[in-house]
C-alpha cells in the first residue's frame, strides 16, 4: 500500500498526467488524482476537496498556469504548486516562483519531479506546524488574560465577602445564617413569627421559618403570583395586609387556622435582583407604620445581601481548589508575569520573572519597571506608544530591550493587557514576557549559515566551470609540452602556464573545500596519530622562533575523516597561528575526548549532543576584536596587507569541517592570543590504515573507452590524451547521445568516463540505465565539483570510481588504468 496522495492535475493531456501519476507510483505514492482543464472546473475542486498538491502544465488551450496559481492563492489553500511544462524559459520560471509557484519541472526531466514534490510536501508541513503552533500560542495568551481577569474578579468579590460577613453576620452557613437573621427581624419588628422563601426561576422555596408559626412544616414550595408571598414576589414591593381574616389577598387556609392576623412582606432584592421574600406576621391585628416598612426595607436589603455573600462562599469553598491550582499555574508558567496597578507600581511577580530579570519578589514589589529594567534603548515615543494603547484598554504587544539586576541586557516580547473592575473603571495592568535572547542568538546564526550557503553555492559554481578550463589549459598544455624537444624556447612558456594552471588548481580546491563539495574519503581517522605525522612538517612551517606543543589526550577516540582534509584544516590553522605572532611565542595543539551535552551542543547549531573528540589550537599572538572575530570565516575577508593572502584559509576550514559533520568556534582578545576549538563527532574505535595505492606498472591499454561530456573542449582533450595511450575512444556529448551511440555500438565497451553532472541525465543516471544493456562496462566518474546529493555525503559509494577536475595527463592515463584492471 503506497502512500496516500491528493493531487489535482491541471493538464489538457491525458498522457501526460498518466506520466506524471507513474512517477508518483513509482515513488511509493498512491495518488488519488482529479484532472481539470478550465478554471471553473479548478474552482469547484479546490471547493469540493482538500488536496496535498496542484501539479499544473504552464499553457494550455483554454487555462494555463498563471491563472490556476491565482486561483489557488485566492482559494486560501497553502497547497505546493509544482510546474511541470514541455517548455518554459528562464524568465518565466522565475516569474512563477515570484508569484508563489514552488517549483517548476521540465517534462523531459521528470526526474526531478518526486524530489521536488517530497521537498515542498515537507514544507508545507511545517508551515502547518507553524500555523498551529502560532494559534496555540494565541489561545494561551486569551486563556492566561481570562484567567488573570478572572483571578482578579474573583479576588474582589471575596474582599467584599470578608468585609461583609465580618461587620454583619456571625457565621457563613447558609442554613444558620438565615435562622440568624430571622431572629434578628423577629427582634427589630417585634413580631411572632418570620420567613424566608428564595426564588428559583419562578417557583419560591421556603428556606427557614421561625416563630410561634412555623411555616417550614407547610408546602414549602410557592409561585411568584400566587398567595402572598407570591404577590410580594411578582410586584416586587413591600405589601401589607391588617387584617388576613377580612383581606381578599388571602386565600390560603393555613394563614387563618393558625390565628395570623396581620402580615408584611418585602422583596429581597440586590443589585435589582430578587433573590426571595421575607415576611413578617402577627397574631393580634396591628397596624403598619410607614417607619416600620421602611425598616424591613432596609433590614432586607441586609439580608439578601447576606445571603448572597453565603451563597458565594459555598461556591467560593467549591472552587478554593480550582483557585489554588491556577495561582500555582499562574507560579509555574515559564513566561514572565509581572502584575500592577494603574501607575504601573508592581503588585505581583512569578518565579519565572526573577528568572529572567535577577530580581527577586521582593526586590520588585513596590517598584515601577523602569526603575528595575529601562535599558534606555528605546526613545519616549515607544512608551509613549505603549502607554496610549493599554491606557485606551487595548492589549499592546511588542519586543523591549530590557536590562537585567547584573546589567546585562535582554529582548523580551511582551503583552501587557488592562484589567478593569465590576465598573468598567481600570485598576490593573498584566504584562506577559518570553524571552526572546537564545531566538535572537539562533536568528543570528541562521542568518550567518543562510549568507554562508549563498556564498558557497556561488564558489562551487564558479569552481566547476574555473575546473573545467583548467583541463583543458593544463591537460593542452602538458601535451603539447611534451612533443617539444629539450632547448626548445616554447618550453619555458608551456611550463610558467602548467604552473600557473596548479595554483589556479589550488584555489578552486580551496573554493570547493569552503562550499563542501569536495570529494570526501573518510576514513576512521586518529588525530594523535595524524598530528604526530604532521609535527616535523608543522615545526618547519611556523619557524624556529614558535614553539610547538602536542599535547595528545590518552586513549583519544576515533573520528570518520579525509586525512588529507584535515591535515589542510591543521596546516591552515598553523599558517594563521605563525603569522599571528610575529615575534615569536608558542603554538599548542590540544586533543581531548568530550561528551556535549544538550547545551553545550547548542552552541554548536551543526551538532548533536554525545561523544565528540575536541582538537584545540592556540597561539599567544595579538588576539583580535570582536568585529574580526565574527567574520573570521567568511569567505574573502583577510586581515593581511593587499596581495599577501587570498582570504580562503579559515572559510576552507570552515567548509572542511562542516563536510566532515563537525564544527568549529574561536575565541579571542586582543593582546591575549587565540584559540581555534574544532569538534568532530566520535566513532566506534577501529583500526586505522590507509589503503595501499594500487601498483599499476603501464598508463597504457588497447581497450574501448566512452568519453561523455558535455564540455566539448574537456571532451576532446580527454579523448586526445587516451587515445595516445592506445585507447579506442569513443565520444558522446550528453547522456541521450551515449545511449543512442551504445545501441548502434557492437562491440564492447570496457570503461565509460563519464562527468557527474550534465544536462538532462546525469553521470549517475546514465550508468544506471546501462546496468541491464552493459552489466561489464566499468565506470569512471569525473566532475568539476560534487553538487549530488549522495556525494554531498561521501563517496558515491564503495564501489565507485572518481577522477577530480583539473586532472593531468598522469592522473587520468593511471585512473583509467586503475579502473579497468580493478
Amino acid at each position: 500500500m503506497g502512500i496516500p496522495l491528493r493531487v489535482l492535475i491541471v493538464e489538457d493531456s491525458v498522457d501526460d498526467t498518466e506520466l506524471v501519476l507513474r512517477q508518483l507510483r513509482r515513488a511509493g505514492y498512491d495518488p488519488v488524482s482529479e484532472r481539470v482543464q478550465t478554471a471553473e472546473e479548478m474552482k469547484t475542486a479546490l471547493e469540493r476537496e482538500a488536496w496535498d498538491l496542484v501539479v499544473s502544465d504552464y499553457s494550455m488551450p483554454q487555462f494555463d498556469a498563471p491563472t490556476a496559481l491565482n486561483l489557488l492563492n485566492q482559494s486560501g489553500h497553502d497547497v505546493p504548486f509544482i510546474v511541470v511544462s514541455g517548455s518554459i524559459g528562464e524568465d518565466i520560471a522565475v516569474a512563477m516562483m515570484k508569484t508563489g509557484a514552488h517549483d517548476y519541472i521540465l517534462k523531459q526531466n521528470l526526474a526531478r519531479f518526486v524530489p521536488a514534490l517530497q521537498r515542498e510536501l515537507r514544507e508545507a508541513e511545517n508551515r502547518r506546524q507553524q500555523r498551529l503552533a502560532e494559534l496555540a500560542r494565541q489561545r494561551l495568551e486569551i486563556e492566561r488574560t481570562e484567567l488573570l481577569e478572572r483571578l482578579t474578579q474573583e479576588n474582589e468579590d471575596l474582599t467584599a465577602l470578608t468585609l461583609v460577613t465580618t461587620n454583619a453576620i456571625s457565621t457563613l452557613d447558609l442554613d444558620e445564617l438565615l435562622r440568624v437573621l430571622l431572629g434578628r427581624v423577629m427582634a427589630v419588628m417585634h413580631a411572632d413569627t418570620a420567613t424566608i422563601l428564595l426564588t428559583d426561576g419562578a417557583e419560591l422555596h421556603v428556606r427557614a421559618s421561625v416563630g410561634a408559626v412555623n411555616f417550614s412544616d407547610s408546602t414549602h414550595v410557592k409561585h411568584v403570583g400566587d398567595c402572598f408571598a407570591g404577590t410580594v414576589a411578582s410586584r416586587r414591593k413591600p405589601v401589607y395586609v391588617e387584617d388576613a381574616a377580612l383581606d381578599p389577598l388571602i386565600t390560603d387556609p393555613l394563614i387563618r387556622e393558625r390565628g395570623i392576623r396581620s402580615m408584611l412582606g418585602v422583596p429581597l432584592k440586590r443589585n435589582g435582583t430578587l433573590v426571595g421574600v421575607l415576611h413578617v406576621d402577627w397574631l393580634t391585628v396591628r397596624p403598619c407604620r410607614d417607619r416600620e416598612v421602611h425598616l424591613l426595607e432596609i433590614t432586607a436589603e441586609q439580608c439578601a445581601a447576606a445571603i448572597h455573600n453565603a451563597q458565594l462562599y459555598q461556591e467560593a469553598r467549591r472552587s478554593a481548589a480550582e483557585l489554588r491550582l491556577e495561582s500555582a499555574a499562574l507560579n509555574a508558567a515559564a513566561n514572565s508575569i509581572v502584575i500592577t496597578d494603574r501607575n504601573g507600581t508592581i503588585e505581583w511577580v512569578n518565579p519565572a520573572f526573577t528568572a529572567l530579570t535577577y530580581y527577586r519578589a521582593e526586590e520588585a514589589i513596590g517598584k515601577n519597571p523602569r526603575e528595575l529594567s529601562r535599558s534606555g534603548l528605546h526613545d519616549q515615543r515607544f512608551y509613549r506608544d505603549l502607554w496610549n494603547t493599554i491606557l485606551a484598554g487595548h492589549v499592546w504587544h511588542g519586543e523591549v530591550t530590557n536590562r537585567r539586576k547584573d546589567g546585562s541586557l535582554y529582548c523580551e516580547e511582551q503583552s501587557i493587557t488592562s484589567v478593569k473592575d465590576t465598573h468598567g473603571e481600570l485598576t490593573h495592568f498584566v504584562a506577559i514576557g518570553r524571552d526572546l535572547t537564545e531566538q535572537k542568538r539562533l536568528e543570528a546564526q541562521l542568518l550567518q549559515a543562510q549568507k554562508m550557503e549563498v556564498v558557497g553555492r556561488l564558489a562551487s559554481g564558479i569552481a566547476h566551470d574555473f575546473n573545467n578550463l583548467l583541463t583543458v589549459i593544463n591537460g593542452t598544455a602538458e601535451l603539447v609540452l611534451t612533443d617539444l624537444k629539450e632547448g626548445d624556447t616554447l618550453r619555458t612558456d608551456l611550463q610558467a602556464i602548467g604552473k600557473a594552471g596548479m595554483r589556479a588548481a589550488s584555489l578552486t580546491r580551496q573554493l570547493l573545500a569552503f562550499s563542501r563539495k569536495q570529494i570526501m574519503k573518510p576514513v576512521a581517522l586518529n588525530l594523535n596519530s595524524l598530528l604526530a605525522d604532521l609535527q616535523d612538517m608543522v615545526q618547519r612551517l611556523i619557524g624556529e622562533d614558535v614553539a610547538l606543543m602536542i599535547v595528545p589526550a590518552k586513549d583519544v577516540g576515533h573520528v570518520m575523516a579525509d586525512p588529507g582534509q584535515i591535515e589542510q584544516v591543521v596546516m591552515n590553522l598553523a599558517v594563521n597561528a605563525r603569522d599571528a605572532m610575529a615575534n615569536g611565542g608558542m603554538l599548542t595543539i590540544e586533543t581531548r575526548n568530550v561528551d556535549l551535552d544538550e547545551a553545550a551542543a547548542a552552541a554548536h547549531p551543526s551538532l548533536q549532543p554525545g561523544p565528540h573528540v575536541r582538537l584545540a589550537i592556540s597561539d599567544t599572538g595579538g588576539g583580535m576584536d570582536e568585529a574580526t572575530r565574527v567574520q573570521i570565516f567568511e569567505p574573502f575577508f583577510t586581515t593581511k596587507e593587499l596581495g599577501k593572502g587570498t582570504g580562503l584559509g579559515l572559510s576552507t576550514v570552515y567548509g572542511i569541517l562542516k563536510q566532515s559533520g563537525g564544527s568549529i568556534g574561536v575565541s579571542s582578545e586582543l593582546g591575549r592570543g587565540t584559540t581555534f576549538t574544532i569538534y568532530l563527532p566520535l566513532v566506534a574505535d577501529v583500526a586505522h590504515n590507509r589503503p595501499p595505492a594500487p601498483t599499476v606498472t603501464s598508463v597504457h591499454g588497447a581497450e574501448t573507452v566512452l568519453i561523455v561530456d558535455d564540455e566539448e573542449a574537456v571532451c576532446r582533450l580527454t579523448k586526445r590524451i587516451l587515445q595516445s595511450a592506445g585507447y579506442t575512444v569513443l565520444t558522446a556529448s550528453n547522456g541521450g547521445e551515449a545511449l543512442l551511440l551504445l545501441d548502434r555500438h557492437d562491440g564492447p565497451v570496457h570503461l565509460m568516463v563519464t562527468d557527474m553532472v550534465m544536462p538532462g541525465v546525469s553521470g549517475r543516471e546514465l550508468a544506471a540505465q546501462l546496468t541491464d544493456t552493459r552489466p561489464r562496462m566499468k565506470v569512471l566518474y569525473m566532475s568539476g565539483y560534487t553538487d549530488d546529493t549522495v556525494l554531498r555525503r561521501g563517496l558515491l559509494d564503495k564501489a565507485a570510481h572518481f577522477i577530480g577536475k583539473p586532472y593531468t595527463t598522469a592522473e587520468l592515463t593511471r585512473t583509467v588504468r586503475e579502473v579497468l584492471d580493478s
